[in-house]
């Protein structure tokens, strides 16, 4: 995981500071020994100083969805989150870029 900053456009422009990577898992699972895939994942880090154990995760549906600019419809929750928001997409959809 590398630091990155994620922005979406729709339904308002936002980004958020996270740390971005991806995620190898199989591209067939009955056949976990098979091919493997990435999918792009980022990690945005709760706002409260005492925050929850457990994360909120954020998935995108549809094709060529990416959850990292799928973001934008929660931009209150990030800035008031008492967790960190993990947000995956289901293909290797809109890459992230890094911030170093």
């Amino acid at each position: 995981m590398v630091a990155c900053m994620i922005k979406g456009e729709y339904p308002v422009q936002a980004q958020a500071p996270a740390l971005c990577g991806t995620l190898g898992v199989p591209e067939d699972r009955s056949n976990p020994n098979g091919r493997q895939i990435a999918l792009r994942v980022a990690v945005v880090p709760a706002v409260a100083t005492n925050h929850q154990p457990d994360p909120l995760f954020a998935l995108a549906g549809g094709p060529g969805d990416a959850a990292t600019q799928f973001f934008a419809w929660l931009p209150a929750v990030l800035k008031k989150s008492t967790r960190r928001v993990t947000l995956s997409s289901s293909t290797n959809a809109a890459p992230v870029t890094p911030t170093r």
